[in-house]
C-alpha cells in the first residue's frame, strides 16, 4: 500500500494535546490521506526513553537515531509516495527532498535563518520541495521575494474550530469568575500561548501595569505554560532575546501579583470559558507565523491588540489595533483606546469574528483535500 509520511520534530507535544481535534494541523493531512487509501506514518528523531516504534491512537510513530538514518530509510522505502515535512530548521524535514521523494514543506516560520549562510542553505533546500505551504499572505510574499516560484507556494492557513469558539454563550461565566476570583466589573485582558521569549509576555505585563494604574479593576489572564526554561527551544538563547524577562519575574518586579493571573496550561474547552469573560485579547509576538489562539479569540468576537508584524496585519488589516513589538507604552495605548470606546470594541470584535468564517474547519478541509488531489495527480 502507498504511504504518506509526515516528518515532525515532536508529536502531540506542548500545545498538541490542548487544541481542538479540528485544529490539529498534524492530523488533518493524515485524515485526508487516509481517506484516499494511503497508509500514514509519523517519522521523527528519537529522544531519551522513547521507543523506536509505537502506535498512538492507531497511528504508527517511527523514531530514528539520527537525521541520516531517517533520510536513508525514506530513500529506501519504495512505498512512500508523498512526504509532508514540518519545520524549516528541523534538519530531517529540510533535507527530505534530497531522497528523491515528492515532498511538501510546512515551515512554521517565515524567518529563513539567523545569518546569511543559513538563509542561503535554507533557500537552496526549500526550492527542492514540490510545494511550500504559507500560513499567511505575508509569509507567501517573503518566499516569493526570495526567489521561490509562485506556483510552488500555496497559501493554506491552519483550520480554526470557529463553530466551537464562537459559542462562548455556552460557558458558565460565574463559575469561571469564581475559579479565578474575578468580578463582573473587572475588565479582563487575556493572552493565550505556551509562552516563549518571542511572545514578549513581559511587555504585555508592563503595558498592563501602565493601564491598570488608571483602571484598578483591570485584570490580566495569562493562559499557557511557561516555556522559558524548556531546553527544546534552543533559539531562546539567541542574542535578540537578551532583554526579554521571565514574565513571572516581571510580575514580581511590578508588584502585580494580585492583578495578573497565570492559569497554566488549559485545554481548548477551558480556553473558551476564559474567552467568555474576556474584554480584550493581546498578542505581542515577534515573529509569529499564524498564532492559532489569536484566531480562536477572533472567532469568539474578542477585540484584538496585536503586534504590527506582517503575519498579523496582512490577515486582520484594519479589524484590529496594533502596536510595535516590545513597546509597552504603545501597547498600553491600544488597551486604553478600546476601554474608552465600547462601540470600537463591538465593531472590531464583530469584524474579526466575521473574518474567521473563511478559516472554519469545514472550508479548510475542502481546501486541504483539493490541495492533495492536485498534488497527487501531477
Amino acid at each position: 500500500m502507498e504511504k504518506f509520511i509526515q516528518i515532525v520534530m515532536g508529536w502531540n507535544e506542548a500545545s498538541g494535546k490542548q487544541v481542538s481535534d479540528k485544529e490539529h494541523y498534524g492530523m488533518n493531512p493524515i485524515r485526508v490521506m487516509q481517506k484516499r487509501g494511503y497508509t500514514c506514518e509519523v517519522w521523527t528523531l528519537k529522544k531519551p526513553n522513547q521507543k523506536d516504534y509505537e502506535l498512538l491512537n492507531a497511528l504508527p510513530i517511527r523514531r530514528f537515531s539520527s537525521t541520516w538514518e531517517l533520510l536513508k530509510a525514506l530513500k529506501k522505502d519504495k512505498q512512500v509516495k508523498l512526504v509532508l515535512a514540518n519545520l524549516r530548521p528541523f534538519l530531517p524535514a529540510l533535507l527530505s527532498p534530497f531522497t528523491g521523494k515528492k515532498c511538501i514543506l510546512l515551515p512554521h516560520t517565515y524567518e529563513l535563518g539567523s545569518n546569511a549562510l543559513i538563509r542561503k542553505v535554507s533557500l537552496f533546500c526549500m526550492k527542492r520541495f514540490k510545494k511550500i505551504i504559507a500560513l499567511t499572505p505575508f509569509e507567501k510574499e517573503i518566499y516569493e521575494k526570495n526567489g521561490i516560484a509562485k506556483e510552488n507556494i500555496t497559501l493554506l492557513p491552519h483550520a480554526i474550530d470557529v463553530t466551537f469558539f464562537s459559542a462562548t454563550e455556552k460557558a458558565n461565566k460565574e463559575a469561571v469568575r469564581n475559579l479565578y476570583d474575578l468580578n463582573e466589573d473587572n475588565f479582563i485582558i487575556t493572552s493565550v500561548s505556551n509562552f516563549r521569549k518571542f511572545k514578549n509576555v513581559d511587555t504585555i505585563i508592563e503595558a498592563f501595569g501602565i493601564f491598570q494604574h488608571k483602571h484598578p479593576k483591570a485584570r490580566l489572564l495569562i493562559v499557557g505554560a511557561n516555556q522559558f526554561n524548556n531546553p527544546r527551544y534552543k533559539d531562546q538563547s539567541a542574542r535578540r532575546f537578551k532583554d526579554v524577562q521571565n514574565p513571572e519575574d516581571t510580575v514580581r518586579k511590578l508588584k502585580l501579583a494580585d492583578k495578573v493571573i497565570f492559569t497554566g496550561s488549559l485545554n481548548y474547552k477551558q480556553v473558551r470559558n476564559i474567552f467568555a469573560i474576556t474584554n480584550l485579547f493581546v498578542n505581542n509576538s515577534d515573529p509569529e507565523t499564524m498564532g492559532i489562539s489569536v484566531y480562536e479569540a477572533a472567532a469568539a468576537a474578542i477585540p484584538l491588540c496585536l503586534s504590527d508584524i506582517g503575519s498579523f496585519t496582512s490577515v486582520f488589516k484594519d479589524h484590529a489595533l496594533y502596536s510595535p513589538p516590545r513597546s509597552k507604552e504603545l501597547l498600553a495605548v491600544t488597551f486604553e483606546q478600546y476601554k474608552n470606546d465600547k462601540t470600537l470594541m463591538q465593531q472590531k470584535g464583530k469584524a474579526v469574528q466575521k473574518l474567521m468564517n473563511n478559516y472554519d474547519y469545514e472550508i479548510f478541509i475542502k481546501r486541504l483535500e483539493q490541495f492533495y488531489n492536485e498534488l497527487l495527480v501531477k
